[in-house]
């Protein structure tokens, strides 16, 4: 390679004239040429090389400085890079190990939760049921306002005495029973079954009486609160197991409530929004012996339990039928001075009249306030020659006693009218079995 001379072009040596100018070249030229051109480059190239080199020397220099500044000797770095590969797992560790202390305690807390949870229901149900057994120990007893101590079922006549002093009237009942009337004050009017000198019956449909607390007026939900309502109930008496279903003619007016050898009968006025009206306690057999309810049992023995109390004598029948008339006035006086009403003085010639036309129905078969034979009140009242400006009748049949008479009445629109009319004074009551007769009058 080398230059033309004339036109400094780049040329081969082996040409011998330049192909740009058309410059004569001789070999020598051209040799001297490429020989000049040489030098001249590698000097140039000379010089760029040392002056590279300087400046690469001025940076390896500095490089040097700066890695001599900051650079530490090969172990320190290898020991420090350990003692953070070892902090790093240490601190993996450290957490994990937390982590897993954290989730241990979570489930053992679940666990302990779970125990606590179970051990809370046992001890729940062992303390429940050492206070029902404790409950079941102390009897029930049926308060009267005014009077101090309460009456227990099963209250020896004794202590009855001692509690309320004398009845004022002992009324014999069909099923084996008396019944002692405290009916000196009609605001806290009751009356006490009694049997073998022992209380086996109490019952109540004025204002002051308190058992377990029910009381009278209290609404369906305030009684649920207290004693679950069910149209039946079962118990176990004497070996053997009755169910008792309420009878249809008394469905929603009366439920029957079995709380240990108790027999809790919780009447209702299905004309004051179905609030507490009444209330019967007896024992069970008392309870069976006087029925009420459609029945069944089951027995263990060969025979059937005997239940039915003696049948009565017709002097003991005819006793029973005289106390349950005196009966129907004290309840209906009772429930008419709860409303504000003065109370019915009995009179006896128009008890004459209910008493036959409770005797007709039974006689001729017929239930109404009409006889075939004697034809409408105002005429039996006319035939007894009973002055009168205004009647009426209530009349029922079927129900075991008095106490259920009365309420039948009270829930049935027409008779209450007739129970809670302040305009009638006097009363006449018949009764024969269970045909049930009551005839209003003014004079």
């Amino acid at each position: 390679m080398g230059a033309c001379p004339n036109c400094h072009q780049i040329l081969t040596i082996k040409l011998e004239k330049c192909p740009f100018c058309d410059y004569p070249l001789s070999r020598a030229q051209v040799a001297n040429q490429h020989i000049n051109s040489m030098e001249e480059r590698l000097q140039s190239t000379e010089e760029d090389r040392h002056n590279i080199l300087d400046e690469t020397a001025v940076v390896e220099a500095v490089i040097d400085e700066t890695v001599i500044e900051n650079a530490m000797p090969t172990e320190e770095i290898r020991y420090k890079k350990t003692k953070l590969l070892i902090g790093t797992l240490w601190l993996l560790g450290l957490l994990w190990a937390t982590y897993w202390i954290t989730m241990q305690r979570q489930e053992a807390q679940k666990i302990a939760v779970i125990a606590i949870e179970q051990l809370n229901v046992e001890t729940r149900a062992a303390f429940r049921e050492e206070q029902e057994q404790v409950i079941q120990k102390i009897p029930l007893k049926f308060y009267m306002e005014g009077i101090d101590r309460g009456i227990v079922i099963g209250e020896s006549v004794d202590n009855l005495i001692a509690i309320l002093g004398e009845p004022n009237r002992k009324d014999l009942s069909p099923y084996g029973y008396t019944w002692w009337i405290y009916n000196q004050d009609y605001t806290r009017y009751f009356q006490v079954g009694v049997q073998n000198d022992k209380v086996v019956s109490v019952y109540s449909n004025a204002d002051g009486w308190s058992f377990h607390s029910l009381k009278i007026g209290l609404t369906m939900d305030e009684i649920q609160a207290i004693y679950p309502l069910k149209d039946a109930v079962s118990f176990d008496h004497r070996d053997s197991n009755f169910y008792l279903r309420v009878k249809e003619s008394t469905e929603g007016m009366k439920y029957l409530v079995i709380d240990g050898d108790l027999a809790i009968e919780i009447y209702l006025d299905i004309h004051n929004e179905n609030r507490l009206t009444s209330i019967r306690l007896s024992d069970h057999a008392t309870l069976l012996a006087t029925g009420g309810y459609t029945m069944e049992w089951t027995y263990l023995r060969n025979t059937a339990p005997e239940i039915k109390p003696p049948t009565p004598t017709t002097e003991e029948q005819e006793m029973a039928n005289k106390a349950q008339e005196l009966q129907i006035l004290d309840l209906t006086n009772s429930i008419r001075v709860r409303h504000q009403l003065q109370p019915l003085v009995m009179n006896a010639k128009v008890s004459d009249v209910a008493r036959g036309h409770a005797r007709d129905m039974i006689q001729n078969n017929f239930f109404a306030h009409e006889s075939p034979k004697n034809g409408k009140l105002l005429n039996r009242f006319e035939k007894a020659n009973i002055p009168f400006s205004m009647i009426a009748e209530n009349i029922a049949a079927g129900q075991q006693d008095a106490i259920e008479a009365v309420e039948a009445w009270m829930n049935s629109e027409g008779h209450r009218i007739n129970v809670l009319n302040g305009d009638y004074v006097e009363l006449g009551v018949g009764v024969i079995e269970r045909h049930y007769a009551q005839n209003f009058l003014q004079p």
